[in-house]
């Protein structure tokens, strides 16, 4: 039977790397970032859910990356995330008076980030998947 389970990270701007541990066979479903946490869902197999051994993904978050860039070693691209924020920007002349002018504008602050991700598999896990191409080139 599978499950879906959120993991969810603080992150703050300095933040590059974010570790989850999951049960042996899960697989990545989707990763978002909102108000500042990093949220992954991850689809999980209930029948290993209690294993003692763990499986990790790394994230690696590049944020406003050129267009060209060094894939890091061992990671695949996973997501771009583009977060649209608006900000009210007031400015006045100062005067406290009845004439007083205030004008303000919208300025729309947008944050790229784009998600590479690294899956380290169990034992258990490499193990299944060199026995099932095993099967598959005997066939």
């Amino acid at each position: 039977m599978k499950k879906f389970k959120t993991y969810n990270q603080l992150i703050a701007d300095y933040t590059d790397n974010i570790v989850i541990a999951v049960p042996p066979f899960s697989k990545v479903v989707d990763v978002n970032i909102l108000d500042n946490n990093f949220l992954v869902i991850v689809d999980i197999d209930t029948m290993h859910e209690y294993d003692e051994e763990k499986k990790s993904f790394y994230f690696q978050i590049k944020k406003e990356m050129e267009f060209e860039t060094i894939l890091p070693i061992g990671y695949e691209f996973l997501k771009t995330i583009i977060i649209d924020n608006p900000i009210i920007s007031s400015t006045s002349n100062g005067y406290v008076v009845p004439t007083a002018n205030i004008a303000l504008s919208i300025i729309n602050e947008k944050k790229i980030y784009r998600i590479f991700v690294n899956e380290v598999k169990t034992l258990t896990e490499t193990r299944d998947s060199k026995l099932d191409n095993l099967l598959e080139e005997s066939i």
